[in-house]
């Protein structure tokens, strides 16, 4: 599994856990830029718990096929975080578009009420000008 650590997408660092897919038991290690360690399981879990907003990104997975394993198991807490995280993604894109919306509602507004004053003031002008008052073509002179 690769995982990702920083803030954003645009910068942070990555690192990896990972196993030979035909022992189910065999070593884990840890990839960490030049550094490879050979690490256990529960050292895994135990730096996901440490870093929780490190983000598992990309976790492969193998098929067994065994007669006594009709189907693959995801370790609960993988299965939890990978939820975790996409329960905040889609409060992050939700978010995104109610922001974009509201902008998009702000300019209408502040476009509306910049017609508004320009007609006022277009109209105040035709008036002076109608009446001999003056405007912005100068004054009436008679």
């Amino acid at each position: 599994m690769a995982i990702h650590s920083g803030a954003s997408a645009d910068y942070g660092h990555y690192y990896s856990f990972a196993r030979a897919s035909n022992d189910i038991h065999g070593q884990w290690f840890s990839f960490n830029d030049s550094f490879v360690n050979a690490i256990t399981l529960e050292h895994v879990h135990d730096t996901l718990k440490r870093f929780p907003k490190d983000v598992p990104y990309i976790v492969s997975y193998c098929k067994r096929y065994e007669e006594h394993h009709s189907s693959a198991t995801i370790h609960p807490v993988f299965t939890k975080m990978v939820q975790e995280d996409d329960k905040k993604f889609s409060y992050e894109i939700d978010t995104a578009i109610r922001q974009r919306q509201q902008q998009q509602l702000n300019q209408q507004r502040q476009q509306q009420q910049q017609n508004i004053v320009l007609n006022r003031f277009q109209r105040n002008n035709e008036d002076k000008e109608f009446d001999g008052s003056g405007g912005s073509a100068g004054s009436w002179i008679f």
